[in-house]
């Protein structure tokens, strides 16, 4: 198979599309699986749909701080405040 750059964009971008088409479809699903009663009704769907996602988590490696700044290596526990800071849910240990 002969695969060039606009070959290879053209099918991942089928593919990220098929994906999230995919994706919709399994929270519709897991909605629907909970179906609805005369007291939850709509409530209960909205909340099967956002009990079962999960958001991606992003750490930092203390790596990334190696020479942070003005030069000067953080300790780990200066890492560990510094990704809080940032907004990290948490970091690699190295």
């Amino acid at each position: 198979m002969d695969l060039n750059r606009r070959k290879f964009l053209v099918s991942s971008a089928a593919g990220a599309l098929a994906m999230q088409i995919a994706s919709r479809d399994c929270a519709t699903q897991i909605g629907q699986a909970g179906g609805t009663n005369s007291s939850g009704g709509q409530a209960q769907h909205t909340a099967d749909v956002s009990a079962a996602f999960v958001p991606n988590r992003i750490a930092v490696s203390t790596y990334s701080f190696f020479n942070f700044a003005d030069g000067s290596k953080l300790t780990i526990p200066e890492c560990i405040e510094t990704a809080a800071r940032m907004g990290f849910d948490g970091v690699e240990l190295l």
